[in-house]
């Protein structure tokens, strides 16, 4: 089930778009999660968004204790001008 909303962006906003393969990456029942992924994105917000996405994958391969990721993994940042 998937859901709609609309967000107004003004210039200089960034946005974070991702796969399923973050919030779903596991070590054994527990996932890394929606929750996970919101206060990692909080911790870090006020570094450069490609600064900001190394370190999600980075913490995600720690979560999971694996460089190599179960599902595919596709992080896109955007900045608007």
């Amino acid at each position: 089930v998937y859901s709609e909303s609309k967000i107004e962006l003004n210039s200089g906003d960034e946005l974070l778009l991702y796969t399923d393969g973050i919030i779903e990456a596991a070590i054994g029942d527990d996932e890394y999660s929606e929750d996970r992924l919101v206060q990692f994105l909080t911790a870090h917000r006020r570094k450069k968004l490609p600064e900001m996405m190394e370190s999600l994958l980075k913490s995600v391969q720690e979560f999971t204790h694996s460089e190599e990721l179960q599902d595919d993994v596709c992080l896109v940042g955007l900045r608007l001008p």
